[in-house]
């Protein structure tokens, strides 16, 4: 086994290996810290979040070769991973395990090729430095943070499974619910059933109402329904389409609603995400258009990101990416690049995943992307 493989499968069986769901990144943050400063380089750690009762601290991890800490390229990625943890394991093809590829594969490809780069004298002082954050699965709270540091690079390159294909940009995201109350399901007006006096003068003027009435007065969650979905959204029959990043989409991935099967539901919700292609804004306007001045209808915006267009590389594959990243919580002007081994179709999946051929290539993947940016 080569220098370069043997110290790339041994870091990123260390990372995998440690348990740092998000919240919990700190044993990697310290990790990543030693590990860096046993091949010399200066490292800086960020707080930013303090330790608090069983909870432990979040550091970012800042390091670069030499003195000089305001580099001109940046190589980052994330340390958090999502639940649950899956322990490391291998065999002769792949390294199973959660993390193996979002994104502990790029964070051991970038320190590996980064150092080589170094140590064959083709970096020098002031050239690169790398950045870990935490917080990326959750709300990107590490990479907004980093923002603090002083630094102005002049390149960002981002580490994520991209299967080695050099990204032309990602979409952006909007989340937002839908929540829908009205009358139906409640008494807004006197009964005209056998009895409905009696019954009347017993309950509250406005509950909930039995399950055997829905079909003389409806129910709220069956109503809302057809207003939530994206085929009933009349403006947005057509989501938007950006040139370079593609179409827009729409996923309702979460409706709720009622108390109990025997109880007709006066209230229902939708929890939304779409994978926005062209602007923020421009989107939110179809979706407020397309929903109007409906009684009972209340939109919530959530978390929004906008798209990112990133920067190519003659000899690498491109393509869009179709999930969200660091890229766009950092805030200083810069060149932002994507590329990274594994893909995202196992990340986040029990058989999470990543090809130690793969693993291996995105270091030469690296180290071009590297001396291409800087001419070296």
């Amino acid at each position: 086994m080569s220098t370069t493989n043997f110290a790339l499968l041994a870091l990123h069986r260390s990372l995998v290996s440690i348990d740092c769901i998000t919240e919990n990144e700190h044993p990697c943050s310290v990790f990543l810290a030693e590990h860096l400063r046993a091949l010399g380089w200066t490292v800086e750690t960020q707080l930013v979040s303090p330790a608090e009762g069983s909870r432990p601290a979040r550091e970012n991890v800042f390091a670069y070769p030499g003195k000089n800490r305001n580099v001109r390229a940046v190589l980052n990625s994330h340390i958090d991973v999502v639940p649950p943890y899956i322990p490391y394991r291998e065999d002769d093809e792949n390294v199973y395990g959660r993390g193996s590829a979002d994104a502990k594969g790029s964070v051991a490809a970038q320190i590996v090729a980064a150092d080589e780069l170094w140590r064959d004298g083709r970096l020098g002082e002031g050239d690169l430095g790398v950045l870990y954050v935490v917080g990326e699965e959750a709300d990107h709270v590490g990479m907004v943070e980093a923002n603090n540091l002083g630094i102005t690079p002049e390149f960002l390159i981002v580490g994520e499974p991209t299967e080695l294909i050099l990204a032309k940009g990602h979409k952006g995201i909007i989340k937002f619910r839908v929540e829908v109350t009205g009358k139906a399901g409640e008494f807004w007006r006197p009964l005209r059933l056998p009895g409905a006096r009696h019954f009347r003068d017993r309950c509250p003027n406005r509950g909930p109402l039995h399950a055997e009435t829905p079909s003389k007065y409806g129910s709220q969650l069956h109503l809302s329904i057809p207003g939530i979905s994206p085929t009933h959204f009349t403006h947005l029959q057509a989501l938007p389409v950006d040139a370079r990043l593609g179409e827009t989409t729409m996923n309702i991935g979460l409706l709720s609603g009622g108390v109990a099967a025997n109880v007709i539901p006066a209230l229902a919700s939708a929890d939304i995400m779409c994978r926005v292609t062209t602007t923020v804004d421009d989107l939110w306007r179809l979706i407020l258009e397309a929903v109007g001045d409906r009684p009972g209808v209340r939109l919530v915006r959530q978390t929004t990101f906008e798209p990112v267009r990133c920067e190519v590389v003659e000899g690498f594959e491109t393509d869009v990416m179709k999930y969200n990243t660091d890229i766009g919580a950092w805030k200083s002007p810069v060149k932002s690049y994507l590329y990274g081994p594994g893909s995202i179709l196992c990340a986040h999946a029990p058989h999470e995943f990543i090809s130690k051929k793969e693993l291996l290539q995105s270091v030469d993947g690296y180290k071009r992307l590297i001396t291409t940016l800087l001419q070296k």
